[in-house]
């Protein structure tokens, strides 16, 4: 059973990394990462499995971040495709995934050729959701910044 907290946490770490342009804003996230201690997303208890996606059009990403590989690889869905970006987490609290349109983050820097982010990146998989979380975001936000159009 997916856990709620789990995705709360997700949500208010990971979504403030995202470009705005293509993710939409992050007002829920900003009140999440906001609440006081004890509420969804801010308890220190065991995290439980949970998934959150966020999908942006291909279409702008193509034209905002074209440097990122995923933003070359669904020409032939056109307009109505989109970039999901994908973090899960395991039954036992930990990150199992951490995606850019099914290519991971390590991957991504890997293809950008930038190996000692891709190096960390790969490195958060399997660590603990909590300590992990906040170096994805810190990564993601340097993936977008890198690949973002001049």
């Amino acid at each position: 059973m997916r856990s709620r907290e789990t995705d709360d946490l997700v949500e208010a770490v990971v979504r403030p990394a995202l470009p705005v342009e293509l993710f939409g804003p992050d007002a829920e996230a900003a009140e999440a990462a906001e609440a006081p201690a004890g509420t969804p997303g801010t308890s220190t208890g065991p995290l439980g499995p949970g998934s959150v996606l966020w999908c942006a059009g291909y279409r702008d990403l193509q034209a905002g971040y074209p440097r990122l590989p995923q933003a070359h690889d669904q020409e032939e869905h056109g307009d109505g495709s989109c970039v999901d970006v994908m973090i899960e987490v395991d039954a036992d609290g930990r990150l199992s995934r951490a995606d850019v349109e099914t290519l991971s983050v390590g991957a991504t820097f890997a293809e950008l050729g930038d190996r000692v982010r891709a190096a960390r990146a790969d490195a958060l998989l399997g660590a603990d959701a909590r300590t992990a979380l906040p170096l994805l975001a810190e990564l993601l936000r340097d993936l977008f910044a890198m690949a973002r159009a001049d």
